[in-house]
């Protein structure tokens, strides 16, 4: 068994002692994952590329390799038989892992598909299980391990995963790894969120949604498309249950999907950007630990040469990567870790008026518990919102517009308690421009920065990825000089104590020198 890189080992993740949220070591973790189920098709090189790429775009999770899989790897190994594992198979897999922790990256390997369960007993299932714990219970940078992916509710075939899991969690031994398990998003809401079959299973550390592969499909509650499209109501059934246990979208639609897999009331093309962003803030504001995006054409590593590649993709993996709602995904990382995360909670009783149950136009909300902040991701432009103020601490509050295309924040103002109703409620419209906005409201007195800038918990921690290494160095330096007055965030303004100074200098590279990480 391999014991890891020492110089890469990264803290492990768990969960927080609430429930809501996952702890990098003892620091507050937002889950921003992209999908690669099948990256160990890629050679060394192409690996690092991918690698660094999703590192500088503030991804801090990987969700692949596939460990039980007739689908051939770089060399065109597979792993078929779970009786009998592919040494050299789970050689490549070591190496994805190994090198994704030198990038500073967790890595989510997934056990089997369901289409591969019939290959398995119950007494290889645990085996099998066993095997990959004992193999990989010293790669501190397993973020979750996923002992099935697309089972179907109510077919779940339950006992196999406990056995995986089970096993699994014998190998692992006191090595404290997450395990999940990732459902399909077809056959109505209870077949989306894995807590319908698995939340009370003691193994399970965290619930997976799949959310849908087919954009917003449905308004129609009695339409089979319906729930994934309205994934924010997979989160409003997880929240309350107990044990509280976090959760994420694991898997929503994929940017550039194909509409041949069908065409959609509402997406007769390919699934944009826009729509990548609304299930990511619809989730996350709903209350999830973080999110996952996909890009067609990276999740399987298309290629050249490839033949039938899967879900119809536009462009070959190494210029989807640079699909614009990749870079959309860093704007949400540094929007959710410049406010705490811990005590977030979802608030709908925010929103008074303008909010809609419909897609694409559905406005969600979350706030701090204790009132310092709140926001609200509203899918229109000049839109009108009414707010409930008295949700929000302290006696005066800025108002920022965080624009989710570009992740610029712009302030709408500042106000105190007479400004507002006599109610406590107060209307304001989204900007004209762009597509998408989140109202960010602040207690003053909270000395908040803008929205996006200076992550609380990683100082010099320019791009939010939970590290402080050259790609905050440049950062800094290529932003070097006065912010813009009119627009932030300034993300490389990180020096405390004048975070906010709308300038970067020298106390700035000093942040990042003095916490380096890498």
């Amino acid at each position: 068994m391999l014991s890891g890189h020492a110089e890469a080992q990264l803290p492990r993740l768990t969960p927080s002692a609430d429930g809501r949220i996952l702890l990098k070591g003892d620091a507050p973790f937002f889950w921003m994952g992209d999908t690669a189920w099948r990256i160990n098709r890629l050679t060394a090189a192409e690996l690092d590329q991918y690698l660094a790429d999703r590192r500088a775009k503030g991804f801090n999770v990987i969700q692949g390799p596939v460990l039980h899989s007739t689908y051939p790897d770089v060399n065109g190994e597979i792993n078929p038989d779970p009786e009998s594992p592919n040494e050299a198979w789970f050689g490549n897999i070591d190496q994805v892992i190994a090198r994704s922790a030198e990038h500073g990256l967790y890595i989510v390997p997934v056990l089997t598909w369901v289409y591969q369960h019939s290959a398995f007993t119950l007494e290889s299932a645990f085996a099998f299980g066993q095997y990959v714990g004992q193999r990989y219970r010293d790669f501190t940078n397993i973020a979750c391990f996923v002992v099935s992916g697309e089972f179907n509710h109510p077919f779940a075939d339950v006992a196999l995963m406990n056995a995986l899991a089970t096993g699994l969690q014998d190998g692992l031994g006191d090595a404290p790894v997450i395990i999940s398990a990732l459902p399909r998003w077809y056959g109505n809401f209870g077949g989306q969120s894995s807590s319908y079959d698995l939340h009370q299973q003691p193994w399970l550390g965290m619930n997976m949604h799949q959310s849908s592969l087919y954009g917003d499909c449905s308004n129609d509650p009695e339409n089979l498309y319906h729930m994934g499209t309205h994934n924010w109501l997979l989160a409003e059934h997880d929240w309350p249950l107990t044990p509280t246990k976090p959760f994420i979208d694991a898997e929503p639609t994929y940017e550039q999907q194909s509409p041949l897999n069908p065409t959609c009331q509402f997406n007769p093309n390919r699934w944009p950007a826009f729509g990548v962003r609304r299930r990511a803030y619809w989730s996350v504001f709903a209350g999830a630990a973080g999110h996952t995006y996909g890009a067609n054409g990276v999740f399987q590593f298309y290629r050249p040469g490839d033949v039938n590649p899967e879900w119809d993709p536009n462009a070959y993996w190494f210029d989807a990567i640079n699909f614009p709602g990749a870079a959309d995904m860093t704007h949400l990382h540094r929007l959710m870790r410049s406010r705490p995360l811990s005590g977030r909670i979802p608030a709908q009783d925010l929103l008074l008026a303008g909010a809609t149950e419909l897609v694409p136009l559905h406005v969600h909300a979350c706030r701090a518990g204790d009132g310092s902040y709140a926001m609200v991701y509203v899918p229109q432009t000049a839109a009108s919102i009414t707010v409930d103020m008295d949700h929000l601490a302290g006696k005066s509050h800025r108002l920022w517009w965080f624009d989710a295309m570009t992740g610029a924040a712009t302030m709408a103002g500042e106000f105190t308690r007479a400004d507002y109703d006599v109610d406590g409620s107060f209307a304001i419209s989204t900007p004209a421009s762009g597509e998408d906005w989140v109202l960010v409201i602040d207690d003053v007195a909270a000395g908040s920065t803008a929205p996006g800038v200076a992550p609380l918990w990683t100082p010099g921690d320019a791009t939010g990825d939970d590290n402080v290494d050259v790609n905050d160095l440049l950062t800094v330096i290529t932003t070097w000089g006065p912010c813009s007055a009119a627009h932030a965030p300034c993300p490389a303004d990180l020096a405390p104590p004048d975070v906010g100074d709308e300038q970067v200098d020298v106390n700035d590279l000093l942040a990042v020198i003095t916490n380096w990480s890498t």
